[in-house]
């Protein structure tokens, strides 16, 4: 943070150091000791508030100087350099790159990497550990939630159980099990996520859009590991689509039909057959006819509701 050489009235405040709770107790003391912003330099938020990327009403230097070393004399005191509440502000702070990076990421894993997978490039494992990764951006955008922090690293718990089991030649299909629960734990806890700061009220913003392409993609994983879970009990609910083998080794086989399905494009090339694999295919459909409809509706109510604000 660069400290200012003259007393200005307001400054930039973009360190994680004035956070520390420490340091803002000292600028609260202080705080109370001035007054309010003069009528035309009204802060967008309370003096001496001290929160990530919004304006603070300055104390003077040497106010700041010391609520800096004190910050960083209790951080080096620490076993961790950072606690989970500093860990979430930047998370929060980093929040629509890291949405933006999961979008490209998923999509990239879904479309580029699977059909590598299926033309024998990649080894199932690998496909595995890739989805692992991905998921980690996924950790950091639902750090909010304990709840989804521990869903998304149980699934990158099973996922690299799954792995290890391939790569030690386990023949056993629990390892397949495994696959398919991480994608459905994990897309159903992104979609939750994402749905809820999709759909909440707010200003439309290129990053809640990404946030709807992302929530989109995440329907189709989670039927994803439906129809794969539904592939592994019974290995005759598809025509055309060999049976599961490797690490989820066919999943290209899965996404492929899926995203068919969830656009309503029906190909015809793999079939449901199963009564309940038929029942699976007709829910995303309806789910993927539905979707745009309602996305739409709700993005144009929400921004006609915010031109309308006074």
């Amino acid at each position: 943070m660069r400290l200012p050489s003259e007393h200005p009235s307001q400054i930039k405040t973009d360190t994680l150091a004035l956070t520390h709770p420490i340091a803002q107790a000292k600028l609260s003391r202080y705080c109370a000791l001035i007054p309010s912003p003069p009528p035309g330099e009204r802060a967008s938020s309370s003096p001496g508030q001290g929160i990530l990327g919004t304006w603070l009403y300055c104390p003077p230097p040497f106010v700041l100087r010391e609520c800096l070393v004190t910050a960083s004399a209790d951080v080096k005191k620490r076993a961790f350099p950072i606690t989970w509440a500093e860990f979430q502000l930047l998370c929060e702070r980093f929040s629509d790159p890291i949405l933006t990076a999961l979008t490209v990421m998923l999509s990239l894993l879904l479309f580029v990497i699977a059909p590598m997978q299926i033309a024998g490039v990649i080894s199932g494992q690998w496909f595995g550990i890739a989805f692992g990764f991905v998921l980690i951006p996924g950790a950091l955008l639902v750090s909010h939630s304990a709840v989804a922090v521990g869903s998304i690293f149980f699934s990158i718990a099973l996922v690299i159980l799954a792995a290890i089991l391939e790569m030690r030649g386990v023949d056993i299909i629990i390892d397949l099990y495994f696959d398919a629960a991480a994608w459905l734990i994990a897309g159903l806890t992104l979609s939750v996520v994402v749905a809820r700061a999709v759909f909440a009220p707010g200003r439309i913003t290129y990053h809640r859009i990404v946030g709807a392409i992302l929530l989109y993609i995440c329907l189709g994983v989670i039927f994803v590991s439906l129809f794969g879970f539904v592939s592994l009990l019974l290995p005759k609910a598809f025509t055309n689509m060999a049976p599961l083998s490797g690490n989820f080794g066919l999943v290209g086989d899965l996404i492929y039909f899926s995203f068919v399905t969830l656009t309503t494009t029906g190909y015809g090339d793999i079939s449901p057959v199963h009564p309940y694999a038929r029942s699976l295919v007709n829910i995303e459909a309806i789910i993927g006819q539905l979707y745009p409809a309602t996305l739409l509706a709700r993005l144009v109510t929400l921004e006609i509701a915010d031109r309308a604000r006074p």
